[in-house]
């Protein structure tokens, strides 16, 4: 079985790392201005890793493409930066400026993949082949490189093709793309929510002879606008977007068979199923199938099936339900006897389980009253399993051990004995682990700790440091590092958090509070992680503010029934209750000045802050950026999820719709939205404005021309923090 990591981060912020570790760094240095244009990048490693098939530890750097034999710690360059600009270079007349960098790996670590000069490159690293894959005017995209490296599939024009990374052969796949029948790209809404703003719609066998990939149709789909700024007459950019309650894209499970001269997708039966959504495609390793789940509209009940290759009937092997929704998860493991391991939350909370090929269950594999949860960088995914080692017959997975502001690595045998911790250090531990399950690299940081990396044995024992965390430069800066606190709710349920207090914090004095908030249903803010906002919440706590966050019951992502809670009312009265006893908490403080307290947040977050702001009378200000003030506003998958269909919960969509509350606004209100947002439509804050004008209540807006939910330029961040700054200051 296969944990690979694909690149996900930045390769050209790697690069530019060293220039920016020679900059003076000091207290004085940690301005809005120093933040938001790129220094705090010291405190990050500046390398990407990811292990190969056979073991080995591929590490791309400033200086090249290394790789570490991790049993030796051997370290052996494969490609230096010059040769890869030199050889770039030769090809198309001109020298990069900085080295490109490999987009991908085949699984075995033998062809890295390239996106440059518009085209497709593979990289041969046994005999340092440069071939260019692609030389077409359209554009290539969605590239995916087979597990030994003989083949990348990739998009052009909404159809399917493949290239032989050997011959430079290119056969079209699929002739029915069009602007709204996609094959193997994702439309939007399922690029967000179903696999987690990640590409994914082509899925290689792993003998490369069979590729299985989605077909979308969103012609039905309801169409928006966003109206540039430029030219005379502005450009008027459309998406395919659904509302909650409209018509979702059709997507179906195409197979093909690359044996065949001219071949021909076979399209999977999944009997009477009345599902709505694909929600994930895994080729089992061992066996020439695939396994596909299905989710009905209503999120309830979920299938997993089994596609044998080349054929159109599938098979169900198993269902899970649940009376809110169900969570698809990333937890499905194959054994080389046929056995599959599978997680699910069925008991309260997420554990996993032992099956025979058949679907029955064999036995539970981990228990106790921790979920299984690992530290993914999209919190809607959830793959917790980070390794088997089938020779010993040892899982290692993450989990919410001590306490669920932790993250910790455990193992336990295939039959339920021997749970136990491999990686006890308090903090977060996100994990890469190899394919034999022997070593893994820990990124580890905690909420006073810059991160750090290691790798290290399966047994926890640290091999090699990869990166030290960066202790003292946080102390050359004087950087406020927060630490961990439990509010208790009335009912007693502990909601984890954190707080920054300023450095020369006199317990004497009232402060004015800040309160940041997210939200979402297990959206956990309060983990005992590094924060990257560290550098923003010191200069908050220098401007003279306490800065705080606590997690309401439902983001907490401590089971399920906390989770459940908010079901039908998602922003609504669940987090509404936590966050009032949250904030009366703080008041009763005796260092916070009860009468100067704000709240912020962004997306959900500013959906939070004026569920607050117009539900309660706590807050004496208040920054909300791109919140959604309507369900029905938001997409289909996500509104649905919790709140269940319009037609269906009608006064569920009624009791948390915010635009119809304006007028109970209290407290100093500054709105944020940019104008290309396509997640959450600038809609959504006209809406409120509107009520807002129409009830006479007195407000601030900031509007950021053709910016996306992100607002992520540098000039864009500048501007906005400046803003949030000096909002602060005049209100609190």
């Amino acid at each position: 079985m296969s944990f690979r990591t694909p690149w996900t981060l930045c390769l050209a912020f790697a690069l530019a790392l060293p220039l920016l570790a020679q900059e003076s760094l000091s207290p004085a240095s940690v301005t809005v201005e120093w933040m938001n244009r790129g220094g705090p990048r010291p405190y990050y490693p500046n390398f990407l890793t990811q292990w190969t098939a056979a073991g080995q530890l591929l590490v791309v750097s400033p200086v090249g493409i290394e790789s570490i034999e991790p049993e030796t710690q051997a370290r052996t360059t494969l490609f230096s930066a010059d040769w890869l600009k030199e050889s770039f270079g030769k090809t198309v007349g001109t020298p990069p400026e900085l080295a490109p960098l490999p987009d991908d790996w085949s699984e075995d670590g033998s062809v890295a993949l390239f996106s440059y000069d518009d085209d497709l490159w593979s990289l041969r690293v046994a005999t340092k082949e440069l071939r260019r894959l692609t030389a077409n005017a359209d554009e290539e995209v969605s590239p995916r490189i087979s597990p030994r490296g003989r083949r990348v599939a990739f998009v052009r024009r909404s159809n399917l093709f493949y290239v032989d990374t050997t011959t430079g052969k290119e056969m079209q796949l699929t002739f029915d793309g069009t602007d709204t029948v996609k094959n193997g790209t994702l439309s939007w809404v399922y690029w967000e929510e179903v696999y987690g703003r990640n590409d994914l719609a082509v899925f290689w066998s792993e003998d490369e002879e069979r590729l299985a990939y989605l077909r979308t149709d969103e012609s039905m789909v309801s169409e928006v606008v966003h109206l540039h700024f430029e030219p005379a007459v502005p450009e008027v950019i459309k998406q395919r977007y659904p509302k909650a309650g409209s018509a979702n894209p059709v997507v179906r499970l195409g197979m093909l068979d690359l044996r065949e001269e001219r071949p021909v997708p076979v399209w999977p039966s999944f009997g009477r199923n009345d599902h709505e959504y694909l929600v994930r495609v895994k080729w089992n390793p061992w066996k020439d199938e695939v396994w596909v789940q299905t989710l009905d509209r209503r999120h309830r009940v979920l299938d997993l099936w089994r596609v044998p290759g080349g054929e159109a009937t599938a098979t169900k092997i198993l269902t899970e339900t649940d009376p809110a929704w169900v969570n698809v998860n990333d937890d499905l493991d194959f054994l080389s006897n046929g056995e599959f391991l599978w997680a699910s939350e069925r008991g309260g909370t997420s554990q996993l389980y032992r099956y025979a090929a058949d679907g029955k269950l064999l036995g539970a594999v981990t228990s106790g009253p921790e979920p299984m949860h690992a530290a993914n960088p999209v919190f809607w995914l959830r793959r917790a399993v980070q390794g088997i080692d089938e020779s010993k017959g040892t899982v290692f997975f993450g989990t919410l051990r001590p306490g669920v502001m932790d993250t910790q690595l455990w193992k336990v045998q295939l039959d339920g004995s021997g749970q136990s911790a491999v990686t006890p250090e308090p903090g977060t531990h996100e994990i890469s682990m190899n394919r034999q399950g022997t070593f893994f690299v820990d990124n580890h940081s905690t909420l006073g700790t810059p991160p750090s990396m290691k790798l290290r044995r399966a047994s926890g024992e640290v091999v090699m440091e990869l990166f030290a965390p960066k202790n003292e430069l946080a102390a050359k800066q004087e950087l406020v590092l927060p630490t961990a606190i439990t509010v208790p709710a009335r009912d007693g349920f502990p909601m984890p958090g954190w707080v920054f207090k300023p450095r020369d914090f006199d317990p004497k004095k009232t402060y004015p509070l800040i309160l940041f908030t997210y939200g979402g249903p297990s959206s956990r803010s309060a983990t005992n992680a590094w924060r990257r906002d560290t550098f923003w919440n010191t200069a908050l706590c220098r401007a003279g503010f306490i800065v705080a966050c606590v997690d309401n019951r439902s983001a907490t992502g401590a089971d399920k029934a906390a989770e459940n809670s908010i079901a039908g009312r998602m922003t609504g009265d669940g987090e509404l209750a936590d966050m009032l006893d949250i904030v009366k908490w703080w008041k009763a403080q005796p260092y916070i000045d009860p009468a100067r307290v704000g709240i912020w947040g962004w997306s959900n977050g500013g959906m939070m802050t004026l569920l607050m702001m117009t539900r309660s009378q706590e807050f004496k200000a208040g920054i909300s950026v791109a919140p959604v003030t309507d369900w029905h506003y938001y997409d289909t998958i996500w509104a649905e999820n919790t709140n269940g269909l319009p037609s269906e919960n009608a006064e569920g969509y009624e009791s948390t719709n915010l635009w119809k509350r304006a007028k109970d606004l209290s407290g100093r209100l500054l709105l944020v939205h940019g104008t290309y947002d396509d997640n959450v439509h600038i809609q959504n804050t006209w809406h409120f404005v509107h009520e807002l004008v129409n009830a006479n209540k007195l407000f601030e807006l900031m509007i950021y021309p053709m910016r996306q939910h992100g607002i992520a330029d540098s000039p864009a961040r500048v501007h906005l923090y400046s803003t949030m700054m000096e909002f602060w200051k005049r209100n609190l």
